[in-house]
């Protein structure tokens, strides 16, 4: 295959909509402190002259592949053209392998200084690794077929990018010799801040897939559906206030991404945006996600001004109305506390709508749980929250199927499940395949299924998981090495605390951020306001936590355990982290020993976590209390009864 020789000259010199084959003559790995930690420079060649290219961030896979290595032939698709330091270089976005050649083709010199390709050479046969041999001209139905899965076909490759009337065979096969035309125009954007001004050079079809939007290009246009929107939030601190809203977007390739609207934009677009409806979206700016607040895979989110260009569209039936991820509930447990999660699963059963008071807002917050099972035979916990929890708890009781996007997973009473304002929470199914399936395995089984539940009710309320049966000695833990086998494990144990930790060096709480729900450290600045690293938020104050050191003992022996907050207010008979600092702050000793004498000495029903965390390089099993209750021993002489019959 020949090199369009001189085409590096005609791209520089302005012309657009060019799709040339050139050689790789260099490539580098690069680091970059401010984006991706591993991006790729290359020099391109097109046998007269060469000049420096960069590959966009997803096309790293080619080259760490080894699919796209020194002397291997490409045909560009879709690329940008970027004007630094008065020098117009590539940023390659979607290109074809096309071929490869045993040495440098031609004799190349530098499109801007002259210098020859010879340095090239040099380092070719210092590092990089052989091309395999191949005649120069050989024809493009005369290339070895691609591997399925390999990178340049499987759909981490370039297939967001084909061409419809690409020759690529889907999942494998000979990829396409011919040009493409391009299918979504071709760009030229501007990578640093003091370069030269946009020019666009449109196609028929304008708009950008959503998995193409990258850092380095600022004009694009992208055509998505309003999969979710969240109610307005608001927020005050010491560097000002303002107010916000996201919405979730989800475009006809199936690429999803979060935008979010601040202040004035929250005000101008709040109103015109609907869940459900169908949108283009340009003149956002792009950043990188925090994925811990989210469950949408991109690398990316937007966030929009109120000078953006947003104008319905229509709706023609390409989008879907949602796209789901979903998680087994029983892998849950593998899931990080805080990761947010997709579900789909059967209401086994419905509590009552409860009401508590919230300390940060001062007023009165609803909640409902709701127990789901799936075909995992695994049930979990999961918290509806205001008008959603105050709906008919008669709406549940005929064990529908219901389909949730962004629930936030915790650790809270084993494994349990939170439903956010961003949270996507649907009861109709009936499009989805998972959940049609789910409907016939409980109707298949009338309802009646054995299950195991990752989650505990709270302290005082029941004994989930903690009957006199289903209890094991403390020396269970070490006997049987629980939370060594690389999993989380719980236990249930009747015990006593033999000794309350109060005395060491370290506080028995941490200063924990005062927003509900937020459980995060922080620490207190030299202006007297408390800072969160991981949210990067600064608060006014901070609400204290406890992190109580105690053993616990039963006939079988005893073991350290670690009571976090609501385990520890609940065996210190109500008393929280804040009055117990107070008490401690305005030097009343007597009183603050009293606070943690209340805990001694006193037997209850413990529901225990055990695993393994890395500590300092070091391994330790860590037991921690996830429920405590008072014995009723009514009750425990009723089950001993029970048991004792049995026999």
């Amino acid at each position: 295959m020949n090199l369009d020789r001189g085409i590096l000259r005609r791209i520089d010199n302005g012309e657009m909509d060019l799709k040339p084959v050139l050689q790789v003559i260099h490539i580098r790995k690069i680091s970059n402190a401010n984006g991706p930690s591993e991006r790729f420079r290359i020099v391109l060649s097109d046998g007269e002259n060469y000049n420096t290219a960069m590959l966009a961030t997803q096309q790293n896979g080619v080259v760490n592949s080894g699919a796209l290595k020194v002397h291997s032939l490409v045909r560009l698709g879709y690329y940008m053209v970027n004007e630094v330091q008065g020098k117009r270089i590539l940023i390659l976005i979607n290109f074809d392998v096309v071929g490869e050649a045993e040495r440098i083709l031609g004799k190349p010199q530098d499109l801007h200084s002259g210098a020859s390709a010879d340095k090239f050479d040099k380092n070719a046969a210092a590092g990089a690794p052989p091309a395999r041999p191949q005649p120069q001209q050989q024809q493009p139905q005369q290339q070895p077929q691609q591997q399925q899965g390999s990178p340049l076909n499987n759909e981490n490759s370039n297939r967001n990018y084909q061409n419809r009337n690409s020759n690529a065979m889907p999942g494998g096969g000979e990829p396409a010799r011919t040009a493409p035309k391009p299918e979504y125009g071709t760009y030229s954007s501007s990578m640093m801040g003091n370069s030269a001004p946009v020019a666009r050079v449109e196609s028929d079809d304008r708009i950008m897939p959503i998995a193409a939007l990258n850092l380095y290009n600022s004009k694009w246009t992208i055509k998505a559906r309003v999969t979710s929107k969240s109610a307005i939030r608001r927020w005050s601190n010491a560097r000002g206030e303002g107010h916000l809203f996201n919405v979730d977007l989800l475009d006809g390739q199936g690429g999803e991404i979060r935008a979010t609207f601040f202040k004035d934009a929250c005000d101008r677009f709040e109103p015109l945006l609907q869940e459900g409806r169908v949108y283009t979206f340009s003149g956002g700016r792009l950043k990188l996600a925090k994925k811990e607040y989210t469950s949408i895979k991109n690398d990316y989110e937007i966030t929009f001004d109120r000078n953006a260009d947003i104008r319905p569209s229509d709706d023609e039936g390409g989008i879907k109305r949602i796209k789901y991820n979903f998680t087994k509930i029983g892998d849950i447990e593998k899931v990080a506390p805080g990761a947010t999660i997709d579900l789909v699963a059967v209401v086994k059963s419905c509590g009552e709508c409860n009401s508590i008071m919230s300390q940060k807002l001062s007023k009165e917050l609803f909640k409902r749980d709701l127990v789901l099972v799936d075909d995992s035979n695994t049930e979990i916990q999961m918290t509806l929250w205001g008008d959603r929890a105050r709906e008919d708890g008669g709406q549940w009781m005929s064990n529908p199927v219901i389909a949730v996007k962004g629930v936030k997973v915790s650790d809270y009473n084993g494994r349990s499940l939170s439903l956010l304002q961003s949270s996507n929470f649907s009861t109709d199914t009936t499009d989805s395949p998972e959940a049609g399936r789910l409907r016939q395995w409980w109707s298949a089984n009338q309802g009646n299924v054995q299950t195991t539940s990752i989650s505990a009710k709270s302290g005082g309320g029941g004994a989930a998981g903690t009957s006199v049966a289903q209890r094991q000695p403390l020396s269970t833990i070490k006997d049987e090495g629980l939370g060594t086998k690389g999993e989380t494990e719980y236990l249930a144990v009747k015990g006593t605390v033999t000794l309350l930790q109060t005395n060491g060096n370290n506080d028995p709480w941490y200063t924990a951020a005062p927003e509900e729900g937020v459980l995060f450290k922080v620490t207190e600045t030299t202006e007297g306001q408390w800072f969160c690293e991981r949210n990067g938020k600064t608060y006014d104050t901070c609400k204290r936590r406890f992190v109580l050191s105690l053993v616990l003992t039963d006939y079988s022996g005893n073991t350290w355990v670690t009571a976090f907050n609501d385990p520890a207010e609940l065996l210190l008979g109500g008393k929280t982290a804040d009055e117990c600092y107070e008490m401690r702050a305005r030097g009343d000793e007597q009183g603050y020993k009293e606070c943690f004498s209340k805990g001694q000495f006193k037997q209850c029903i413990f529901k225990l976590r055990v695993k393994t965390e890395q500590l300092n390089d070091e391994q330790r099993v860590k037991t921690s209390i996830v429920t405590i209750r008072d014995v009723n021993y009514k009750e425990e002489c009723r089950q001993l009864i029970e048991e004792i019959a049995k026999f």
